[in-house]
Order: structure tokens, then C-alpha cells, then sequence
């Protein structure tokens, strides 16, 4: 297990390790239910690919060769961790994780292409070239920021 950075949480500091076996992840992850009195470990249930640590504040994902599917396994954790922290009561329902997740990948997505999309609108000397499309896109930035939070909100009721 080696520590392979940290993320800030809302105001909380999570550390994530990464697990060069899998041998090694289980591990942590039953040493971490003993510890924390996880229910959910009842037959000692083995981690494919990470898990969180609420209690130590810490996100365990399995080093891989694909460093793209270990950055979608990273988003996961961070999402399980993300829900907990805003005391949500599904944020250890796989399905629902998931489906966040993705949404967040593309609103980063997004964001990002608005965000390029910004930058080409100022012109060398930084004046706007076109400032009613760029407060719109704002808008539009916003819009789909509220719109995750309320289909997340209504799903749940």
C-alpha cells in the first residue's frame, strides 16, 4: 500500500492508496470494516477494484495498467465519499454511485469544453469579443450544475 495523493472533500481531507495486489486491497478493506463496525462485511466480502474508509478518511483503489479505468475507479470512490460527506443515505448503493459518477464525468466534460470555449472568445489584449454568448454559457454552466443536484434530490424521495 502506498499513498498516491489526497482529495479535499467538502473541508475534509481524504487519503488514496493504491494497491499494487488484490490480496492486498481485501485486506485493507476487511481490516477497515473491523475497525469502523461495517455491517456490510458480513462474510468478508472481497473489493474488485477500491472502497472508501469514512472513519480514517481514506480511498483505496487497486493499481492498474490502464490508467484510465483507475481514474473512472478513482471518480467512484470519490462519489461514494462525496455522498457520505453530504449525509446522504444511498451513498453505498452501487447503482446510484455509478450513475453519478458518469453524470459528473460528463459535466466535467462540459464544463471544460466551455471553459476552451471562453478562452477563444477573448481576443489577445483580454477584451471579450463576443460578451452576450459568454454570459450565456455561464448561465447554461450553472443550469446544468443545479439540474444534477435536483434530479439527484427528486430520485431520492
Amino acid at each position: 500500500m502506498k499513498e498516491i495523493g489526497k482529495v479535499k472533500i467538502i473541508n475534509k481531507e481524504y487519503k488514496i492508496y493504491g494497491h499494487e495486489e488484490l490480496k492486498e486491497i481485501n485486506e485493507a478493506y476487511n481490516k477497515a470494516c473491523e475497525e469502523c463496525e461495517i455491517e456490510d462485511n458480513k462474510g468478508n466480502r472481497e473489493v474488485v477494484d477500491g472502497f472508501c474508509d469514512y472513519c480514517k478518511k481514506e480511498i483505496h483503489i487497486l493499481v492498474r495498467e490502464d490508467k484510465e479505468y483507475e481514474e473512472e475507479v478513482l471518480r467512484h470512490e470519490v462519489t461514494h465519499c462525496l455522498l457520505f460527506q453530504m449525509g446522504y443515505s444511498f451513498h453505498n448503493d452501487e447503482e446510484w454511485v455509478e450513475k453519478i459518477s458518469k453524470i459528473s464525468k460528463v459535466l466535467e466534460d462540459t464544463i471544460e469544453s466551455i471553459d476552451k470555449t471562453k478562452a477563444e472568445w477573448y481576443n489577445e489584449s483580454g477584451l471579450r469579443k463576443r460578451s452576450r454568448g459568454f454570459l450565456n454559457l455561464t448561465n447554461i454552466t450553472h443550469q446544468i450544475r443545479c439540474i444534477s443536484v435536483l434530479l439527484l434530490v427528486s430520485s431520492t424521495e
